[in-house]
C-alpha cells in the first residue's frame, strides 16, 4: 500500500486526537452498554444475565486495543508515494524502466 505525501503525518495526528476519545468513551459509556443488552434482551422476551453483559463489555476493551494495534501496523508499513517530477516517470507506470 502506498500513501499519498503527508498522509501518514495526517494520519498519525488523527489516531491521536482519537486515541483520548475512544478511552473517555469506553470508561463512561460501560454502564450503558450493560444496560442496553440486557434492556433489549428482556423487551424482545429473552433473558440475558448481567454478568454475560459485563462480559461482552470486557472484550470490546480487548476488541479496541485489538483495532488499535492493526492500525497501527498498517500505518507504520506503508509507504508514501514519491510525488512526481517534470521529465521522469513514476515507478511502475508504463514509461519508467524499473
Amino acid at each position: 500500500m502506498r500513501f499519498e505525501p503527508k498522509a501518514k503525518l495526517c494520519n498519525a495526528l488523527l489516531f491521536a486526537s482519537v486515541l483520548p476519545l475512544t478511552a473517555i468513551n469506553l470508561i463512561f459509556s460501560r454502564d450503558a452498554l450493560v444496560a442496553s443488552m440486557v434492556a433489549r434482551a428482556a423487551s424482545q422476551g429473552r433473558s440475558f444475565p448481567v454478568e454475560k453483559a459485563e462480559l461482552y463489555a470486557r472484550l470490546s476493551i480487548y476488541y479496541a486495543t485489538l483495532l488499535v494495534a492493526v492500525m497501527l501496523t498498517i500505518l507504520y508499513f506503508c509507504r508514501e508515494r514519491p510525488t512526481a517530477s517534470v521529465g521522469r516517470p513514476l515507478e511502475g507506470s508504463p514509461g519508467s524502466r524499473a
